[in-house]
């Protein structure tokens, strides 16, 4: 069962709280994830209560139609001329270089 995308939620107490209390538990969070919001709190609460935590853009902005500052930020591509890989690539791998406990 996935936690809800609203305003309110998700919080890291929130999380616990639903966890506490939910008959079925959620197994997935939907969140915004990207280099410039990371969120560690919040996925690190969720790691420790089981939940993976989902990328809601990634990539940044509302959608790929949308421009948005993210991919050609100076620090996302000062990374990604490091490693010789795209800003794109750099901005879908960082989560999973920082780890599921959002480090």
């Amino acid at each position: 069962m996935p936690l809800p995308q609203c305003p309110l939620l998700p919080q890291p107490a929130q999380v616990k709280e639903i966890c506490d209390m939910a008959r079925v538990k959620p197994v997935v969070n939907q969140v915004e994830l990207h280099p410039m919001l990371q969120q560690n709190k919040l996925v690190s609460r969720c790691f420790d209560m089981g939940v993976q935590c989902l990328a809601f853009g990634p990539l940044g902005g509302p959608n790929a139609y949308v421009p948005n500052d993210l991919l050609p930020h100076p620090s996302v591509t000062k990374v990604a001329e490091e490693v010789g890989k795209s800003n794109g690539q750099v901005g879908l791998a960082q989560r999973s270089v920082c780890g599921a406990r959002g480090g």
